[in-house]
């Protein structure tokens, strides 16, 4: 037995507080895994709809499903939450809600509910986005975007890392609330915004870069962008159905190349892995409509054949599908949300395996009438598939806008002892890709990379044996598992060809057994017969893999005069360049030296080109001028400072042609934003654009403010506050916000505020009242046989204040301890008679603050502590 096998036993027993991540350099599986029995579609007789009788269920008050015989916990509660909103609801069927260890569950919204992932209940509040997702490894860390910055959150300690910042868009964000991340944390998908232009973004996590990017501009409507659990492909879902560049599913490489077009219909699918462990988008399909057979497809992402799932009569025709049970690849979990009288699996929670068996396990009725968006299941598995999460409104019980969620888990034997190693089926992979392999028949595992955990992602550079050691208690089992590498083959299309007008060739490709031609044909050898010069492609497949393209050139030449063409001329703007091509022969030769039919040039000023063209023993030639066109200059025009509510004119200069992000084309434009705003405009010369950016910043009006009137006693002293502005002069000729007074008699003080650009006046009178000496004796029930309390105190907002024995008018004031007056009120007689006077204090700073009662002048005083 190996050392660090010895290591691994001795570990197994080390226990970890709850969130926190025990740092072992592995992660200890829960136990073997149950699941609903295994079913054949064609043994199962789908009855008719029931639904549930009585309210919605207890807050995590557990059941026992009819169907299934599965239980179900309800773990979200309007009164519980004090919420009616989506975050009493996970996400979506696409987004994960359980972290990588299974201990703790994110709800939707903002702030979003964090739940024991076991228990279920109710931890804290948390202000992640909405649209971050768990990470795969790391039990408290979540990935999402905030404007436009890629963002790493630790949901316990509530903190943020900023990863990497796209200062060249306005905003990035995380595939549109449908996007995940590769299993392995590295690759993530990204749209970048700038205005309703659109660009889709590949950023390589762990090594901190953009490995590509593709301009969409504002074609298009774009549904979601994400990366596939392998990590091999960037998929782009279009809403409209089709195989148009804009339509469909596609797929690209990490450097957002080699686009493949996947399959036309993408209605609410997710991505998943098939059981032979190819990536795959699985999705609804077909024309909607009863008794029309299949309405599953799983959809391989290397453009290999579809896979048709769940052959029964009527098919199932509506709902969402989940692909997060990561740890368990090759089963998808589908919630039919289509409608009550639908005879295949009504309101029913269901997987469904990614072969060909039409093998389901049923899990449970969500009986959630899908009256609206908030309402609808969207059913999401945990990694490992045993408990599905879903909305439901219980058929109409609850109305709140958003159902409460549930879980649906499998009951499992946790005293299951016994191991039977299953390392899976043997696999056969491309030279260059990956696999991942998923272990079976216990609770935790060794494999021989000494990874430790239930599935591995590995690629092999050749045919490779992997051994698992599982483990249950104090049992173990070995089994070995065979990743078989075949070579990448080696397309030839053969040496290029010249032929006469009107002759045909024979094009003969090797380097594979079966053949894909850019004509469409499927045969080693293909005959042909341009008409023109034409470039013919072909890519080879042997044993499931597939080449690079290879392309031949077929020539076609005319056996008569030549007649040299260079092409038209062009104009390019500085700093770019031009391909010219010419054409009429069979040989060329550029002035630059180039024998090449097409050039690329980039001049720095305006070039005459030449070209001779051969055929044969004839020649002629022909010149072909490129223009070059100076860059702009653009300017938007100094920055400026505006008043909220008024407008300002935006000229730009260094071209003929104007374009604001606006929209507006013209030279000046005016401008009356609510908030501080950059504008660009698009400067175009002679077909050369440049850009500039200009700044309104806006301020508020002024409207000044010098503060309510306020008494004081003869000799005391009062604070004076203005407001309205950012500039502040007084009439005593002090120019600071808030001035402090003494007056020995009743004055006005007036003060001018100004914001920098306008200025508005007002004052304050200050009142003298002639008053005995106040008696700060705090500890005194009463004065002049005035009961005065104060309850509760100290307090977090409210006091009540209790007073007997008031004789005549007097006044009650509330000051801070720098002797500010906060509050006045008149109180009127009311002779033997007890009153009480409620004050709220939460808008007010915690602190200590004072509250009078004068009587005959004379100030009897109690201090509040607002805590």
């Amino acid at each position: 037995m190996s050392l660090f096998y010895l290591e691994f036993l001795n570990y197994r027993n080390i226990s970890c507080y709850a969130f926190i991540t025990c740092s072992l350099g592995f992660s200890l599986m829960s136990s073997a895994q149950n699941y609903p029995e295994d079913l054949p579609l064609s043994s199962i007789n789908y009855s008719s709809y029931q639904p549930p009788s009585g309210a919605v269920p207890a807050y995590l008050v557990s059941f026992t499903e009819g169907l299934s015989g599965n239980t179900i916990t309800k773990i979200s509660d309007s009164q519980v939450f004090g919420v009616t909103n989506q975050r009493l609801k996970h996400h979506y069927a696409k987004d994960q809600t359980w972290n990588s260890d299974g201990s703790l569950i994110k709800l939707s919204g903002y702030p979003a509910a964090i739940l024991d992932g076991n228990t279920y209940e109710l931890l804290y509040w948390s202000d992640i986005p909405s649209s971050a997702t768990w990470s795969n490894s790391e039990p408290n860390v979540m990935y999402g975007t905030e404007y436009n910055t890629f963002v790493k959150f630790d949901v316990l300690t509530n903190t943020r890392q900023e990863l990497y910042k796209f200062s060249e868009y306005s905003r990035v964000d995380y595939g549109y609330g449908e996007g995940n991340m590769s299993i392995d944390d590295k690759w993530v998908a990204l749209i970048g915004e700038n205005g309703s232009d659109l660009t889709l973004i590949v950023y390589d996590v762990l090594n901190d870069v953009v490995t590509g990017t593709k301009f969409l501009g504002s074609q298009g409507d774009l549904d979601w962008f994400s990366m596939s659990q392998s990590g091999d492909y960037a998929v782009v879902s279009w809403r409209p159905n089709g195989s148009g560049p804009t339509e469909g599913l596609k797929t690209y490489n990490v450097n957002m190349n080699n686009e493949k077009h996947i399959i036309d219909q993408t209605e609410h699918g997710d991505l998943g892995i098939d059981v032979d462990g190819n990536d795959v988008f699985v999705g609804f399909y077909g024309n909607s409509g009863q008794n029309q057979g299949y309405y599953l497809v799983s959809a391989r992402l290397d453009e290999g054949p579809l896979r048709l799932l769940f052959n029964y009569p009527g098919g199932v025709w509506g709902g969402h599908i989940s692909c997060r049970n990561t740890d368990r690849p090759g089963w998808a979990y589908v919630s039919e949300g289509c409608c009550t009288d639908h005879p295949v699996a009504p309101r029913e929670i269901f997987a469904i395996k990614l072969d060909d068996s039409n093998t389901v396990e049923r899990f449970a009725k969500h009986h959630s009438n899908n009256i609206s968006y908030g309402h609808a299941a969207m059913a999401v598995p945990n990694r490992s598939g045993t408990k599905v999460m879903f909305g439901s409104n219980w058929n109409n019980a609850f109305t709140g806008d958003y159902a409460p969620s549930f879980i649906v888990e499998v009951p499992q034997d946790n005293n299951d002892n016994t191991v039977v190693a299953n390392a899976g089926n043997d696999v056969a992979i491309c030279e260059g890709n990956s696999t991942i392999l998923t272990a079976s028949g216990g609770s935790e595992y060794l494999w021989n990379t000494g990874e430790t955990s239930q599935s591995i992602t590995v690629n092999p550079n050749t045919t490779t044996t992997y051994s698992v050691t599982v483990l249950e208690g104090a049992a173990s089992d070995n089994d070995n598992v065979v990743v078989t590498v075949n070579p990448v083959p080696t397309a030839n299309a053969g040496n290029d060809v010249t032929i006469e007008v009107g002759q045909s060739t024979t094009l003969t490709a090797s380097g594979g057994t079966t053949y894909q031609w850019s004509t469409g044909a499927t045969s080693q050898s293909i005959t042909v017969s341009p008409n023109t010069t034409t470039t013919y492609s072909v890519t080879t497949y042997q044993n499931g893999c597939s080449s690079v393209k290879d392309d031949i050139i077929v020539t076609v030449v005319s056996t008569g005069n030549v007649t040299a063409n260079a092409g038209n001329d062009v104009a390019i703007c500085e700093g770019n360049s031009a391909t010219l091509t010419a054409s009429g022969g069979s040989e060329y030769l550029w002035n630059t030296g180039e024998t090449s039919q097409s050039i690329t040039v980039n001049p720095n000023t305006t070039t005459t080109y030449s070209i001779t063209v051969s055929e044969g023993v004839a020649s002629d030639t022909d010149d072909v001028i490129v223009t070059v066109n100076p860059m702009p200059t653009a300017n938007a025009g100094n920055d400026v400072t505006i008043e909220v509510g008024q407008s300002t004119t935006l000229t730009a200069s260094g071209g003929s042609i104007f374009q604001w992000n606006t929209g507006e084309t013209s030279q000046s434009i005016t401008v009356n934003p609510n908030t501080t705003t950059t504008y660009s405009v698009a400067v175009l010369q002679n077909g050369c654009p440049n850009t500039d950016d200009v700044l309104v910043s806006t301020i508020e009006p002024v409207q000044a403010s010098a503060g309510e009137d306020v008494s004081v006693c003869n000799g005391q002293s009062v604070v004076l506050t203005a407001t309205g502005g950012t500039e502040y002069l007084w009439d005593t000729g002090e120019i600071t916000q808030s001035i402090t007074v003494s007056p020995s008699h009743s004055t006005f003080y007036s003060v001018t505020v100004s914001n920098g650009i306008s200025e508005d006046s007002d004052k304050v009178k200050v009142t003298i009242n002639q008053c005995t000496s106040p008696s700060l004796d705090l500890d005194e029930g009463n004065v002049n046989n005035i009961e005065f309390t104060i309850y509760p105190n100290p307090t977090h907002d409210i006091v009540n204040i209790k007073l007997t024995g008031l004789s005549r008018v007097s006044s009650l004031h509330l000051l801070d301890m720098l002797g500010k007056t906060l509050l006045n009120e008149v109180i009127q007689p009311f002779g033997n008679q007890t009153t009480i006077r409620t004050i709220d204090l939460s808008s007010f700073q915690r602190g200590v603050y004072l509250l009078s009662i004068i009587q005959n002048g004379t100030p009897f005083t109690k201090k509040i502590i607002l805590n």
